[in-house]
Formats: C-alpha cells, structure tokens, sequence
C-alpha cells in the first residue's frame, strides 16, 4: 500500500490548557500509529484563535476570577478539576491558579516559526509559550518574556524577537488566519481538521485521535484518494464532522 501525508491542521490559543494537553495527546496518537504503520506520514500546523479578545495585552487577568465571573463558580470549578485530571495523564506537573493573557504577539512568534521551521519549530516554540503560561503562569504577551522563549526555541535572538515583536510584521497574515477560523464557523478551541475536510472538536482523549488515525491507516481508498469525504467521515468515526 502507498505512503500518504496527512494534513492536520489544529486550531487552538494559548490561553486554553486543553490546547496544551491536545498538542501532547495528537502527536502521541501520531506516535503510536506510525511505529505501527507504515501507510501514513503526518504533518501538523497549528493556526491561531483568539477566545479573550477583550484581554489586553500587559494586563493579564487572574484566570480563577475570569472564568468564574463568566461561567459561573460551578462550571469553572468543574472546568478547572478536568484540567487537573487531564494534565496528570500527560504528565504536566501543574500548579493551581494562574492568568489568561493577550496572547496576539505569541500567536505571531508561532507562525512565524511555522514560515521559518515549519512544524518541528512550531512545535518548540509552542511546548515554550504554553508551558510559560500554562504551568509557570508568565504573561505572554510580555516582549521581554516572549524574546526569552524565542531564544531558548532557537526562533531567533532576543534582540531580533524584541524588534519584531514590536513591529507590524506578521500582524496581519495572523489576523487573517484568526478571521478566517471564524468565518469557518469555529467557535471553540481545541479543533483538529484532517486534509481540511474533516473536524474533531473539543479536548479529545489520545486514544480519540488514535482511534481516527487507525482507521485512516487501514482505510485503503482514503490512502489511493479513491473515496468521497462524506464516505471516509462514514468510515473514521461518529465523532467527525463533515
């Protein structure tokens, strides 16, 4: 049978912890099923989302007290202890608390490791800016602290990140990729979508991902390009939207 590449494409924000547990479960799942398959090959990009727009940046907002004033006590604390469960499967090590940021200026330090690196130093920079906010709760919308992370990711030098966080560069190709995930009708984030036809909502488990990309190993006509997408949806599983 012949090899594939499969186009994932993740949306995602910084701001969302199970977005960061996401990244861990997908390329997990991704892992797995190419030390046991041979009929698949992954390439993954991860595009921004912006759920705090209203955050500015410089002024992070205490996440507890954000999230209660808008979901309610019950459903952030809900929230907050699926966090802690999900996170000891992935082996993060978090501490409670924390801030939710503007998260423009890292979303722009991503994609711009995706235009220099593609996705193995999107990958660093991002395992950088979640671990940052998610498990040491620095503020990434700081120049200072994101010219630290593109240093230690090997982006760039800190005086080069320092000017380009300060300028426009990238500003608008960023907001272009954010318009064009609402315009899709993404509303949430996590989101994968395979070969830009099928989605998988929401903070699944690894063993989701691992599931769909079994299927897609064994699916002879997705492999040979031979079968509809409503078909292959058909095929992958219930949790896929067409």
């Amino acid at each position: 049978m012949a090899s594939k590449q499969v186009n994932l494409t993740v949306i995602y924000d910084l701001n969302c912890p199970f977005c960061y547990i996401g990244q861990k479960d997908i390329f997990s799942a991704i892992d797995e099923v190419t030390k046991q398959y041979n009929t698949l090959h992954f390439q993954v990009e991860f595009r921004p989302y912006v759920l705090h727009p209203s955050i500015k940046p410089g002024q992070p907002q205490d996440r507890a007290t954000y999230c209660t004033n808008a979901f309610g006590q019950e459903r952030a604390a809900a929230c907050r202890k699926k966090f802690l469960e999900r996170s000891k499967d992935v082996g993060l090590e978090v501490k409670d608390g924390g801030i939710l940021v503007n998260t423009d200026r890292a979303h722009r330090l991503a994609y711009r490791a995706w235009k220099k690196g593609g996705q193995s130093l999107q990958q660093t920079v991002l395992s950088n800016l979640f671990h940052a906010l998610i498990v040491d709760h620095k503020d990434i919308s700081n120049v200072e602290i994101l010219s630290e992370i593109a240093k230690a990711s090997c982006l760039m030098g800190k005086d080069e990140a320092t000017t380009y966080l300060n300028s426009d560069e990238d500003v608008q190709a960023v907001e272009d990729q954010i318009e064009g995930v609402r315009k899709g009708g993404i509303s949430g984030v996590p989101v994968l979508i395979i070969e830009g036809k099928w989605a998988i909502s929401g903070g699944q488990t690894r063993d989701v991902y691992l599931q769909v990309f079994k299927k897609l190993a064994n699916c002879k006509a997705f492999i040979n390009n031979t079968c509809s997408p409503e078909s292959t949806a058909k095929a992958l599983s219930a949790k896929i939207v067409v």
